[in-house]
């Protein structure tokens, strides 16, 4: 039977819609979750369709391949077919309400290989099969794919001429609301189709920082209003002191304030971070920089942070909501949170350096959760005894107060990984319905799952690849990845919006 093979989704469309054939003649497929589209002949009609492994020219030799037919109601429908590196051949019979059957035309397309679809070479291994979730999807940024939950790659991002190629490190693949997919990748920002056709990117220009070009990192957003935002770096020379104990500190006194000669011999370049938000024209409408912080701080006296070089934001949240924006930084294991668009910082999480005594160590991925309270990913490789932990925190009235901690969970599942190490970096969480939490841990672990609120796990996996070498599968960990909870969704970026109209915001 054809839907044994073919599982197809119907989706109701508008007739004016469907009027395109898609797969078109002869294309070539990157994922095997597919759009079949044709046109619609009005109420009397519906359709069946018809596909067969292989090229096929002729009819009688496709009628003798072709599987039994699915029927639909509507000219557009999603169906998954089995096999990478395969051709297919597909029509579409239309049928009256006198049942008299019209046979269309055959056509071809095919589904190409890639070492990031081909499980031989990556995999996910579910290890806990989802039951209230059966149905959503994940994006790997390592992986280059998307998977449904029982761990079958559907879709991969293929190499782009002069943009991807097998050895780009991809960072925070995810869906945005308009239907589109973000990523980062060798300092730039992009969006793109499910097709792989780059929709935008960041500008190549040195609109915020005095660099060359904006240096956007670790995550982008595409904001409900069509603007997008991106972490990006900013060096900043600051002067280089020693302080009691010989321990390499840094006064942050701005290098612009002082002799510029005293440069080689008693400054450093000091990487600050910045949050940038671009309107579809590629033009800066609003800019945050943390090194503006440490100015104020500077100008009051000095704040020495021990050994950092890098401060590493690593991570932000926009609340539309309350209009905060939370940013998360590493190397000193703070969260900032800025309102927004004044750009003032109204609180500031986290506390010593050295992570002694802190809630949080290396934390990732501190987003605000609708019902009240912030949570994160915490590396905790402050802690020797420590492995990483999901966290609900919560924010105190004034400002100063340390956060409250509500609940955390500890990974108790199967992993590769079971002893402190101080190498732990990346991964994240991201709230579900019901205040669960899809959490992606990152190197040297590779597990990702969902767990509710009783610390119970509703499923449960791990990202591998094998090792030629020593013939056996290891830790493959993504830096983030993402979840789809709903079909509808995903069909949205199969099929692409309609142009949407996005009012171009200018804050000041």
């Amino acid at each position: 039977m054809l839907k044994l093979l073919f599982s197809f989704i119907l989706v109701q469309w508008s007739v004016a819609a469907a009027a395109q054939i898609t797969p078109a003649e002869g294309s070539q497929l990157h994922y095997r979750l597919i759009g079949f589209s044709f046109p619609d002949k009005g109420q009397r009609y519906h359709y069946e369709l018809e596909i067969a492994t292989g090229i096929f020219y002729n009819e009688d030799s496709f009628k003798k391949a072709a599987l039994p037919g699915s029927g639909s109601k509507v000219s557009k429908l999603t169906g998954e077919v089995p096999s990478w590196g395969t051709s297919y051949t597909w029509r579409v019979i239309d049928i009256d309400n006198k049942n008299n059957h019209t046979n269309g035309r055959l056509y071809h397309f095919s589904v190409l290989s890639s070492p990031f679809a081909d499980t031989t070479n990556y995999r996910l291994r579910v290890k806990k099969p989802a039951e209230e979730y059966k149905d959503a999807y994940i994006f790997a940024d390592r992986s280059r794919a998307m998977y449904n939950m029982a761990g079958e790659p559907l879709w991969y991002l293929p190499n782009i001429p002069g943009l991807l190629n097998n050895n780009s490190v991809l960072r925070d693949l995810r869906l945005t609301p308009f239907g589109t997919l973000t990523f980062v990748n060798d300092n730039r920002g992009y969006e793109i189709s499910y097709d792989a056709k780059v929709l935008w990117s960041t500008p190549r220009n040195n609109a915020v920082t005095n660099d060359t070009v904006e240096s956007v990192h670790h995550e982008m957003i595409r904001r409900p209003n069509g603007h997008y935002m991106a972490l990006g770096n900013e060096a900043v020379y600051w002067e280089k002191k020693q302080i009691i104990g010989n321990d390499s500190g840094l006064f942050f006194v701005p290098a612009s304030q002082l002799k510029r000669e005293k440069i080689e011999n008693g400054y450093v370049k000091m990487q600050f971070g910045t949050v940038v938000e671009y309107d579809a024209a590629g033009n800066v409408v609003w800019k945050w920089r943390s090194s503006d912080r440490y100015k104020v701080l500077a100008n009051k006296g000095f704040t020495p942070i021990k050994s950092a070089f890098d401060i590493h934001e690593n991570s932000f949240y926009f609340d539309e909501t309350g209009r905060n924006i939370y940013v998360s930084f590493k190397n000193i294991n703070r969260i900032f949170k800025v309102k927004y668009p004044e750009g003032s910082m109204t609180a500031e999480y986290g506390g010593s350096n050295d992570g002694s005594g802190d809630l949080f160590c290396d934390q990732h991925s501190c987003k605000y959760s609708p019902n009240g309270y912030l949570y994160l990913l915490n590396n905790n490789t402050c802690n020797v005894s420590g492995l990483p932990s999901v966290m609900l925190l919560q924010e105190p009235e004034n400002m100063g107060e340390a956060l409250k901690p509500l609940w955390h969970y500890d990974y108790n599942g199967e992993t590769n990984v079971r002893v402190w190490t101080p190498l732990t970096r990346g991964g994240n969480v991201i709230e579900l319905k019901d205040k669960d939490l899809f959490v992606s841990l990152c190197a040297p672990y590779a597990n990702v799952f969902i767990v509710n609120r009783k610390s119970e796990l509703l499923w449960d996996a791990t990202f591998e690849q094998f090792n030629t070498h020593d013939h056996k599968w290891s830790n493959s960990s993504p830096y983030r990845s993402s979840i789809v909870e709903h079909k509808e969704d995903i069909e949205r970026l199969i099929w692409g919006n309609p142009p949407v109209k996005v009012k171009v915001e200018r804050v000041k």
